[in-house]
């Protein structure tokens, strides 16, 4: 069998032919050859990586006994002979059979890379992947040049454009523009030679204050009435108008109540109604403005009619500022009319004050504006009301409604509430009866008997109260002759000795 050698071959190349094995000895320049061990020894360790050679002359070619597709598809004897050459297709190896078998020799077939073939058909899409990490931020770019100065046009009736505030205009903190009520109008004006801007205030009195008492629940409208006639100075063509009354409330007498016990009144409702004639006011109704003064009171109230607790627990006061503006032509005479209306009084009594006015005149801005000027300016509404609320802190509004005058009661709300007040009275005066008499149960008096026979017997009208036909008006005069009785029984005093 004869050896086909490379050529260049480097110290220690091998080739195998059967079960022939030559190695070449670069010192001698020789092949040396010698017999396979058909026995596998143990392998040793690797030996160390050796350095990569020169790049060698084209082998001699190695002849072949056929080739298979695979390697399970190598022949067995009989279909094979010692030394044969096969090379397996799948992996371009050769594999010689000796007695030990198959034996891979390394790839042995390497033909010149051919033409490149035909574009294959396109495959079908594949599933889309996950998204990547977000990537890092790039560095920022340089700045650039500096733009030109812009321009805002000048807005015209079709342009739109920028404006400047001027005189009749101010801006608020937040840039809303609004109209300055407090025009300049004031400081520019010219004021013709010997003429005086400057006006004196009016302080008016309406009066004494009228009283009112009444037990049972009552309306009385047009209670009281007061006049005040004022003539505006000659340049003056507008005034502040500051109106301010006050009402004390207290229980009213014969009340049947019982000692200690807390009671729902007095109740009343004052509303007190200004008009003007010669002038008209600035806001709400053009000639009329009301002021309430509401009292809802809680009071203690002992058998001797005596209040208890001091003037605190019974009286409310109720001070009241009403603030406006009045307009009118220079030079006039104004008359102011003060009407109390009363609504819904129960056991109440009260001092009600008429009022006071205090007037305030100024020349309005459409005065200002002199003969022949062509000047759109609008009227003051209503200057100074902060300065006046800071003033008057209490009780201080210019609502536009006219509380002077209360909603008419319902047949249905009159009926409770004349319900409520009756239960109230009975409730306090049984509680009154049954306290006495558990207090002469304890006592050892042997004349306490008649006592608690009559109070009994008025305890027992009292409750019939409850069942007997009649007015709100008869009831409660029944039920205050009742609480009568029941305190000239209990009143006493005491009969001191001279020492």
């Amino acid at each position: 069998m004869a050896f086909q050698y490379p050529a260049n071959p480097t110290d220690g190349d091998v080739i195998v032919r059967g079960d022939l094995l030559a190695t070449y000895d670069q010192v001698n320049n020789t092949w040396v050859v010698g017999q396979l061990n058909p026995v596998a020894g143990i392998p040793g360790p690797a030996g160390p990586k050796g350095a990569q050679g020169d790049k060698g002359d084209q082998g001699v070619g190695l002849d072949l006994d056929g080739s298979v597709p695979t390697y399970a598809d190598l022949p067995t004897p009989p279909n094979v002979n010692l030394n044969d050459v096969i090379v397996v297709e799948e992996t371009g190896n050769g594999w010689i059979f000796t007695e030990r078998g198959w034996i891979d020799l390394g790839i042995v077939i390497q033909g010149p890379q051919g033409p490149q073939g035909e574009q294959g058909i396109q495959g079908e899409e594949g599933p889309r992947g996950d998204q990547g990490p977000k990537g890092d931020a790039g560095s920022p770019g340089q700045q650039g040049p500096e733009g030109p100065v812009g321009v805002i046009p000048v807005a015209t009736a079709t342009t739109i454009g920028g404006i400047k505030i001027g005189r009749g205009l101010a801006i608020e903190a937040d840039g809303t523009a609004r109209a300055n009520k407090m025009d300049v109008i004031i400081e520019t004006a010219p004021i013709p030679t010997g003429e005086t801007r400057t006006f004196e205030a009016a302080f008016l009195d309406f009066g004494g204050a009228p009283q009112w008492e009444a037990q049972y629940r009552v309306d009385q409208p047009n209670y009281a009435t007061a006049n005040i006639s004022w003539t505006a100075p000659p340049l003056a063509d507008g005034a502040l108008c500051f109106y301010f009354c006050s009402s004390i409330a207290t229980l009213a007498g014969g009340w049947p109540g019982s000692d200690g016990q807390w009671i729902q009144y007095p109740n009343i409702y004052i509303g007190n109604q200004l008009s003007v004639t010669g002038g008209t006011f600035g806001s709400g109704q053009p000639n009329i403005q009301g002021v309430a003064m509401n009292h809802n009171n809680a009071t203690i109230y002992n058998y001797s009619k005596a209040y208890t607790g001091g003037a605190t627990a019974y009286q409310s006061i109720k001070p009241t500022t009403k603030i406006n503006t009045v307009y009118f032509a220079p030079g006039s005479t104004l008359n102011f009319t003060v009407t109390c209306n009363i609504w819904r009084s129960q056991w109440a009594k009260c001092d009600i004050g008429l009022g006071r006015l205090i007037l305030v005149p100024y020349l309005t801005s459409e005065g200002q504006v002199l003969p022949g000027e062509d000047i759109n300016i609008p009227p003051d509404e209503l200057p100074f009301f902060r300065q006046a609320q800071m003033l008057f802190a209490e009780g201080v509004t210019r609502d536009d409604d006219d509380p002077s005058i209360l909603p008419e009661e319902t047949p249905q709300e009159r009926a409770a509430a004349d319900s409520a007040a009756l239960k109230s009275a009975i409730n306090a005066s049984l509680a009154n009866i049954d306290s006495n008499l558990r207090m002469l149960d304890d006592s050892k008096d042997p004349n306490t008997g008649t006592t608690q026979v009559a109070l009994m017997a008025l305890r027992d009208e009292l409750f019939a109260l409850r069942n007997l036909p009649g007015s709100y008006t008869a009831l409660n005069e029944e039920c205050l002759r009742i609480n009568t009785a029941v305190n000239d029984i209990l009143a006493y005093d005491f009969r001191f000795e001279s020492i």
